[in-house]
């Protein structure tokens, strides 16, 4: 397994709701981020193209994005590590990369709670 840090971030709608799953002595949770991506093509015309980001993440961290979070969420991710992971041998191996332990934000305000005096700011506390 290789890593390298990326100082970077993305915005998109989760693909598909986390899965958590026992991995060894911990748990890992993995979705998908889908985001559009506009390129040029050839005769310099613009091109959008949809780009699905594979993600994980790992223990409780992870269990509280697969509660908190639902396919068609909007959600920002800041400074998250890139993977990859080849798994098998020979004609039977295969190459898996994503993105890990990024920042994880919902893109919209919490509603305003009724209950106290204190407002909701907006901004989400990463999980």
């Amino acid at each position: 397994m290789a890593y390298d840090a990326w100082n970077c971030g993305f915005t998109g709608r989760l693909a598909s709701n986390p899965e958590t799953k026992t991995a060894g002595n911990t748990t890992v949770t993995k979705f998908r981020i889908a985001r559009d991506k506009s390129f040029r093509d050839n005769n310099g015309n613009t091109q959008k193209r949809t780009v699905f980001h594979q993600m994980r993440y790992w223990g409780s961290r992870g269990e509280g994005i697969a509660k908190a979070f639902k396919t068609g969420d909007r959600v920002a991710v800041s400074n998250p590590e890139f993977y990859s992971d080849v798994v098998g041998e020979g004609n039977d191996r295969k190459y898996f990369t994503g993105f890990e332990n990024g920042e994880l934000f919902h893109m919209t305000a919490p509603p305003k709670n009724t209950n106290s005096s204190e407002d909701a700011s907006g901004d989400e506390a990463p999980l």
